[in-house]
């Protein structure tokens, strides 16, 4: 009865402005949980569960927009690299993940939460197994110190990530989710490494591969030989190596930086493990081989066509 009378003194409001209570509750939830996401990535308070969230729900989206190798036997060497130089970082207990792109581009990059990405074109630079482990042990660098949830922390306090992390981790139509997954990823592939990044990557690389019993003089061989294409190639084009100078800042110094810090941190590292190295050379021979099978997709655009990353 109450109820009724509420009903009878209360004017009706037209039937276009009539909301569904359950979609003005759910409106309402999602601008909160939103609210909540802005806070927590603005804020620097991202737990390192929810760092893995983020980047397993990048991963997901991505992963089948690349030319990724999926030979297993590549895979499971470069993720047993990679595992043993994880295990001996400051963040051992994060779900890595290690893929190999298949593209000549000249590349590495990491996701939030321990997704590794390195493209055919820089495991072809590398020489020997302690330059292919220095890359490695670069990028989980990068994870280790979290320079990539810090790059999603920098572009959200513009406010032009905010609806993207949004339709990423709490949903959305599926064409918009991959849209904005596949975004996020290209900021990560495509920004810029501060010097300061690049050189506590550089550091955290030499004390894991000091750590893992590597011989971390391949980070100085392998940054002396892309400087020196850097420094010869022609500034009016655009080459394979391009995106490895754009994202990755490479000088002189960063390559002196490197050098003391193998003389200061040697001996101070004790050795943990004995990586083993040995099959690299046929691990290279296999992913030249594994090009063959597949079409380069990556040709300057991480993503689909028409988007751009670098």
């Amino acid at each position: 009865m109450t109820s009724e009378r509420k009903l009878e003194g209360t004017t009706a409001a037209p039937a276009c402005s009539r909301v569904p209570r359950s979609r003005s509750w759910a409106v309402e939830a999602e601008k909160r949980l939103l609210l909540l996401l802005f806070l927590l990535l603005a804020t620097a308070c991202i737990s390192e569960e929810r760092e893995q969230e983020i980047g397993n729900t990048m991963a997901a989206e991505v992963n089948p927009h690349l030319p990724l190798v999926e030979d297993p036997l590549l895979q499971a060497y470069v993720s047993s690299i990679g595992g043993n130089l994880a295990e001996v970082s400051e963040r051992p207990d994060l779900d890595y993940r290690f893929y190999i792109i298949n593209t000549d581009i000249v590349n590495a990059f990491a996701l939030p939460g321990g997704h590794v990405y390195l493209t055919r074109g820089l495991i072809e630079r590398t020489e020997d197994g302690a330059e292919f482990a220095g890359v490695l042990a670069h990028e989980i660098g990068h994870v280790a110190a979290r320079h990539g949830v810090q790059k999603l922390q920098r572009h959200l306090r513009t406010g032009s990530l905010v609806n993207v992390l949004y339709n990423t981790i709490l949903g959305g139509e599926p064409t918009l989710l991959r849209e904005n997954s596949l975004q996020l990823a290209n900021l990560l592939w495509s920004a810029q490494h501060s010097r300061s990044d690049e050189e506590e990557a550089d550091r955290l690389a030499v004390r894991y591969l000091l750590r893992a019993g590597a011989a971390p003089e391949g980070i100085i061989t392998l940054l002396q030989k892309l400087l020196e294409e850097e420094e010869e190639a022609d500034s009016s084009s655009i080459g394979p190596m391009e995106t490895l100078f754009s994202t990755h800042p490479l000088t002189a110094a960063r390559i002196v930086d490197a050098q003391e810090n193998i003389e200061r941190l040697t001996g101070e590292e004790a050795q943990l493990q004995e990586l083993d190295l040995e099959a690299f050379q046929a691990f290279k021979v296999l992913v030249a081989r594994a090009a063959g099978n597949g079409t380069d997709e990556a040709t300057g655009e991480m993503v689909g066509e028409g988007e751009e990353a670098s």
